[in-house]
């Protein structure tokens, strides 16, 4: 009878452990994702809104802004001597695909032609921009 017992709470404990994995790892989460925009205010209408800013180092440092309009700016700073100079300045038009986490980007060339460029945003937050894309990771933080 001891054994019995001992068998059927193991076999309990058993079952408890396969339902409690079979219910956490068949959650519906992944679907109601809420991801904030920038500084977390709400009547922004793309969670990217904003200026993103990306420093390389004490010489060089990166801004992609993002319009609520679908376009933004590229803009790529060097230090000469004492002073910041605009070194590069290229306008762009973005798609934001939220299941997929991908972002777009469209680049107008001389000529009337485009250079196109996608990302995975590998995360996205109210101060934290992540994108994987082509050969490197680039990690952007809120800039205003």
């Amino acid at each position: 009878m001891n054994k019995r017992k001992r068998f059927f709470g193991l076999l309990a404990v058993l079952m408890l452990a396969l339902v409690s994995v079979g219910f956490v790892s068949c959650g519906d989460d992944d679907d109601n994702v809420t991801v904030q925009g920038p500084n977390s205010d709400p009547t922004l209408s793309s969670p990217l809104q904003g200026e993103w800013k990306r420093v390389y180092d004490d010489e060089s440092y990166e801004i992609l802004t993002f319009n609520s309009n679908g376009r933004g700016f590229y803009e790529y700073h060097q230090k000469k001597v004492d002073h910041w100079v605009l070194d590069k300045y290229s306008e762009f038009t973005y798609f934001f695909d939220s299941n997929k986490m991908e972002l777009k980007f469209i680049f107008p060339e001389e000529g009337g032609s485009t250079e196109t460029k996608v990302c995975r945003v590998d995360k996205l937050t109210a101060t934290e921009l992540v994108l994987d894309g082509d050969k490197y990771v680039h990690l952007f933080i809120i800039y205003k």
